[in-house]
């Protein structure tokens, strides 16, 4: 049956505006209405007052009587203020700071004239690299007096995660083996050892899959490692050299080789003396004259030179590099720095470097 509204409309909308609730407004009208039924009829004419306010239809507007809103006993509260949260944030970063080992600079003493090769993207774990070669040079570093080395990065292959399966698949060793062998190298070349820092194969990927580098910390164990671009303050007896590392820089030239490093030298070292990277796979070294270090009217041998520096590979003819670039080419190049004057002078290779050495005693 039907039930007419109309007589009751205005009595209805005038307890809505009044604030009664719907079984106060059922209970003082006293309809013979299923409570449900009657429910909605409220709704709707709370709704259609909404819309003349101006307040558009919107969800149904539901009355709480607060008489019957519950109390809880035992309801849990945080009990921390703003400023315990804010000395927790100081105690916490100064816990991590603690904790890691990572530096972005570094002050290394020689105390006599020395030569130092830059090594890096060994790719260890590589079917693809040339591991009698690494192992002749390997042996070199630490069998000759007076020779040392500074790593920029990528000593892993550590394919976890790639656009194609093969080269995962393709590694002659685990994540675990690749990190069991860079520990027993970097144990037996510490007392060469000078530096090491980040690489896109093994940190970034390590910190990918697992929030931290695994390697990274190994070797921060012994040396200065640098998670990002490092300074090196070179001491060598009375002397002192500004050194700029990185595995790789942002500002990439096929065409020229150590336009990033000329970069990084203007635009964030201008007083570096060697500006060292990695990551494109081809040794290169450019000695240079950098005429806007000084003032142009100062004569030529008053301008200060400086030493861009790109490490080889031993990771050659992999698939994707002959896909997309070129099999890498292997390098450690090399610089004598001198104690008694500030003076460097650059090799390709470290064997190079010693017969020089050898003619200076």
């Amino acid at each position: 049956m039907t039930f007419d509204w109309k007589p009751y409309n205005d009595e209805i909308r005038s307890r809505i505006q009044a604030g009664e609730t719907p079984a106060e407004i059922r209970n003082a009208m006293d309809l013979q209405i299923e409570p449900e039924r009657f429910r909605k009829k409220i709704q709707f004419e709370q709704n259609r007052l909404k819309k003349e306010q101006g307040g558009g239809t919107g969800s149904p507007v539901y009355e709480v009587d607060l008489r019957k809103k519950p109390i809880f006993w035992d309801k849990k509260k945080d009990d921390l203020s703003l400023w315990d949260m804010l000395d927790d944030a100081e105690s916490q970063v100064e816990r991590k700071r603690r904790l890691s080992r990572y530096q972005h600079e570094a002050v290394i003493e020689l105390s006599h004239t020395c030569a130092i090769m830059f090594s890096s993207d060994w790719h260890l774990g590589s079917p693809n690299v040339n591991y009698p070669k690494f192992r002749e040079d390997l042996r070199y570093l630490i069998e000759t007096p007076d020779l040392y080395c500074g790593l920029v990065g990528d000593l892993l292959d550590l394919y976890l995660r790639f656009k194609t399966i093969a080269p995962i698949l393709n590694q002659i060793w685990s994540s675990e083996e690749q990190t069991a062998i860079l520990e027993k190298i970097i144990e037996a070349i510490t007392p060469k050892l000078l530096f090491s820092c980040w690489g896109n194969h093994d940190t970034m990927r390590e910190e990918k899959e697992l929030g931290y580098s695994p390697s990274a910390r190994l070797i921060a164990k012994e040396v200065p490692f640098f998670p990002g671009k490092g300074l090196v303050r070179l001491l060598v007896g009375e002397q002192e050299y500004i050194l700029w590392a990185t595995h790789q820089t942002r500002f990439n030239s096929y065409l020229n080789a150590h336009h990033g490093a000329a970069q990084e030298k203007r635009n964030y070292m201008p007083t570096a003396d060697v500006v060292v990277s990695g990551h494109i796979h081809a040794p290169t070294f450019l000695y240079s004259t950098n005429l806007s270090a000084g003032k142009r009217d100062e004569p030529f041998n008053n301008v200060p030179a400086w030493i861009s520096i790109v490490t080889g590979s031993y990771k050659g003819q992999d698939i994707y590099s002959q896909r997309f670039f070129e099999a890498g080419r292997i390098g450690c190049p090399t610089i004598v720095f001198h104690a008694e004057e500030k003076k460097m002078i650059p090799f390709f290779d470290p064997r190079e470097a010693m017969i020089y050495m050898r003619g200076l005693s």
